[in-house]
């Protein structure tokens, strides 16, 4: 029915397109980041969850100076992640900035980090400003989508490098 030629340069190409796809599966050409954000009433507190590409996080904190940066399981690692974090992503409930700590982080196999983090204290939730300019200093097209989730409402935002910042009202 076809010949082996016709076959064997189908099969070529079907094995081209899978290299394709699977070497692009690698690498990343967008740029995005998650916030989780879920006030927990009963401990009265924030808990913050960031997800983020691994090797664009290396990046930007290679480029706040620490030269040769690795997401590892040193102490020394989470130091400088937590620093870049802290600069990086900021909060302010109901007018007042709020610090939060550093939990600690997952490095997953498919180039992705979570990053967690918790804010005590927090006796309830009217506002939340959220300052997220994470990687923005690497993409100009960076967005870093946010959902803040109080009681029963979540809301979201997405932020960018020429936007970094908004506010979410849950006032009753």
């Amino acid at each position: 029915m076809f010949s082996t030629v016709y076959k064997r340069t189908i099969f070529t190409a079907l094995i081209g397109l899978l290299s394709i796809t699977s070497l692009s599966s690698f690498m990343h050409e967008f740029y995005v980041s998650v916030c989780e954000i879920d006030y927990n009433e009963e401990n009265k507190s924030l808990e913050i969850a960031l997800k983020l590409f691994t090797d664009d996080l290396e990046k930007a904190i290679e480029k706040q100076g620490v030269v040769g940066y690795k997401l590892d399981d040193t102490e020394k690692s989470d130091e400088y992640l937590f620093k870049y974090l802290k600069n990086g992503f900021q909060l302010t409930v109901n007018g007042k900035k709020i610090e939060y700590t550093f939990i600690g982080k997952e490095v997953l196999l498919d180039n992705v980090t979570w990053c967690y983090m918790e804010a005590k204290g927090i006796a309830e939730v009217k506002s939340v400003e959220v300052m997220n300019a994470l990687l923005t200093e690497l993409f100009d097209d960076q967005k870093n989508m946010v959902h803040v989730k109080v009681g029963d409402k979540t809301k979201s935002l997405i932020l960018r490098k020429s936007a970094n910042k908004d506010v979410l009202n849950f006032a009753k």
